[in-house]
């Protein structure tokens, strides 16, 4: 409610708190996955190796082919969009996966192993990818 009043009053913060809020806020993306990183990186990768495999072959395979298809044969999308869908759909597993695992006490090992094993893989077929496409 403070916030909102200040906001609809016209109050201006002076500007040094101004440029500590625009720093901090630029601070919050690479702090967030400084955080992420230390805590996976503690874990100790326990999984199945072929559920593993599996998994990241889904995700930065077959995701990406899927996406590629509906993108340019079904939808009939071209250029910028067509290829930014089909990167998109081939980035590696995200964090929260890992998160909510965490939160929830369930496939906590196997989600840490396909975030790690997904996030390594994914230097060589989004790089494959991005030449195949000819983005530039």
């Amino acid at each position: 409610m403070a916030g909102l009043g200040a906001s609809g009053s016209g109050l201006q913060l002076p500007t040094a708190a101004v440029t500590f809020f625009d720093m901090l806020s630029g601070a919050f993306g690479p702090c967030a996955l400084f955080a992420a990183g230390l805590f996976m990186g503690g874990r100790k990768v326990r999984a199945d190796p072929k559920e593993v495999t599996w998994l990241v072959v889904v995700k930065l395979a077959i995701q990406p082919l899927i996406t590629w298809w509906l993108a340019y044969q079904v939808f009939g999308l071209d250029g910028i969009w067509a290829a930014a869908a089909v990167i998109h759909a081939a980035l590696p597993t995200g964090v929260p996966v890992f998160v909510v695992a965490q939160r929830y006490g369930t496939y906590v090992e196997r989600s840490a192993a396909v975030v790690v094993v997904s996030t390594a893989v994914s230097v060589f077929t989004l790089s494959a990818l991005l030449i195949m496409l000819d983005v530039k």
